[in-house]
């Protein structure tokens, strides 16, 4: 190149370099320092210990029941999105992520819904728009871990618009 034979540093270099700095209300234990009333808290916790069971449906009806006792809290409405997620309820868990992304517009777990469920819905430029978002939002080392997910369905969405336009263009140039 032309800056004295070294390479420009990788993107991803450059938006860590510049955000610096978790997004604000961010919490890497994943409760944005939120504090619910008593039982939205106990409902939540129930929520979070039946989901490390395995038992996502019931583990929904308690995100659920923690959403009516704190109405427009987006983590509870994003926990309940990773359960219908679980159960590959799409249009539950596109309602949800659309949902909490109203209340929190830099949910980086709202916009992987997002994209996870159009992507199972054949919606895949969509798809790839709210995957792109979300791993711009992710740019902070905390999101480290969760990026890999984001950028593998990514990758599936790109695919996929590919697949696509290759049956597009077979069938115009037959």
């Amino acid at each position: 190149g032309l800056g004295g034979g070294r390479d420009p540093p990788p993107v991803r270099a450059l938006v860590l370099t510049r955000m610096g700095r978790p997004p604000p209300g961010f919490n890497p234990q994943g409760d944005n320092g939120i504090k619910l009333p008593p039982e939205a808290q106990r409902e939540r916790d129930m929520g979070k210990a039946l989901f490390s069971q395995g038992k996502w449906e019931e583990a929904a009806e308690a995100f659920s029941r923690a959403i009516v006792a704190a109405p427009g809290v987006h983590v509870l409405v994003t926990n309940r999105a990773l359960c219908n997620q679980k159960l590959e309820r799409w249009g539950e868990v596109e309602r949800d992520a659309r949902e909490a992304m109203s209340l929190n517009s830099s949910s980086v777990k709202a916009h992987y819904l997002l994209g996870k469920a159009l992507l199972e819905g054949g919606k895949h430029k969509e798809a790839r728009e709210a995957l792109l978002k979300s791993l711009s939002l992710s740019s902070s080392p905390e999101f480290k871990s969760y990026r890999l997910s984001i950028e593998e369905a990514l990758y599936m969405s790109r695919k996929c618009i590919w697949v696509k336009e290759q049956v597009v263009n077979a069938q115009l140039h037959s």
